[in-house]
């Protein structure tokens, strides 16, 4: 399992581990609305159209797989990073970088009326999180946990991967404030994929550039090892095509989608609400100025490593599919 501490960085998946991976075959990069809206009922309002967009795209790519919620092929891995909230019957899959402290912060609200502001401090905090009833799926076992992924809700919140990727990089390597991360990760990082490095790179693993980190990611897909959960694929962590989720969230759109869960699942609670956080103009030139240094092979080998991801949840591959998913012009 992948540990949330900063000491353990990496971990190689093991060879056992059931982990479906879809057919290229059904991958595109763009929605066809004729393959997954044709049953959509003309009178859903928009934000349900697009949520059944969103839903219809992953289920075409997890067809003729077997797919399905069963906790026989529900690994470990993936249980650990469910949440389930059982006095509202809903479970999500939180991918760090995607907003998973947020949606932690909500989970506890909704229970608490509110949010003390010591709890800020620690969104992440597995005592609170029980105090409020919320347990990861790894909790639970037997026909508990079948019964929950049965009957529940299940919601899986992402973002581009691009984004997603610069989000990671700067805050775990570029930022240089976790420095147990540092050096595991960026000492080893730096030793393979700089020339010459200085004493000091290497022993305080500080200064990483985009272009290793990303080559590193690169080289670690062929290989299938240091699946570090700030960066491992969507497909690997939250398993879509076994898991069967029933809404696909984006952090893009993250405020209207939580909206729409709020009336379905909270009853309107009040606190279940996530502020939007739109894109700036100066976070939209940062992600330019990141992406323009990398080369076009470079770039076609981070899609390539992330690929399922791109395709079984609408993404456009290139810089600026991911500029216009920013401003939230998402599916």
């Amino acid at each position: 399992m992948v540990h949330n501490g900063g000491a353990e960085v990496t971990e190689s998946l093991p060879a056992s581990t059931p982990i479906w991976i879809p057919n290229h075959s059904m991958a595109s990069t763009h929605y066809n609305a004729t393959l997954t809206d044709k049953n959509l009922n003309a009178t859903l309002d928009t934000k349900e159209k697009h949520l059944a967009a969103r839903l219809g795209i992953l289920r075409d790519q997890c067809r003729g797989t077997n797919a399905g919620s069963t906790s026989q092929h529900i690994t470990e891995f993936t249980q650990d990073k469910v949440h389930v909230q059982d006095k509202y019957k809903i479970m999500y899959c939180l991918i760090p970088k995607v907003g998973c402290s947020n949606m932690k912060l909500l989970m506890r609200n909704v229970s608490a009326h509110g949010t003390h502001p010591d709890d800020l401090k620690n969104p992440h905090s597995q005592y609170k999180l029980a105090q409020a009833g919320v347990y990861p799926l790894t909790h639970f076992d037997g026909d508990d946990l079948i019964s929950r992924v049965k009957h529940y809700t299940k919601v899986i919140l992402v973002r581009h991967p691009l984004t997603r990727l610069l989000s990671a990089y700067r805050d775990k390597l570029e930022s240089g404030s976790d420095i147990p991360f540092l050096r595991n990760a960026g000492r080893k990082i730096i030793a393979k994929y700089r020339k010459n490095p200085t004493k000091e790179a290497l022993k305080m693993g500080t200064g990483v550039k985009f272009t290793e980190f990303l080559q590193f990611l690169i080289d670690s897909g062929k290989r299938g090892d240091f699946l570090n959960q700030h960066w491992a694929p969507y497909t690997l962590l939250c398993d879509p095509c076994h898991m069967n989720y029933d809404i696909v969230m984006k952090l893009e759109t993250v405020d209207s989608d939580m909206e729409y869960i709020k009336d379905l699942v909270y009853g309107g609670h009040s606190y279940a609400t996530i502020p939007a956080k739109y894109a700036t103009v100066t976070q939209v030139e940062t992600m330019k100025k990141y992406y323009d240094d990398i080369s076009d092979k470079q770039l076609q080998g981070i899609i390539d490593f992330f690929r399922h991801d791109f395709t079984m949840f609408g993404y456009g591959f290139t810089l600026e599919d991911a500029l216009q998913s920013m401003q939230g012009k998402v599916i």
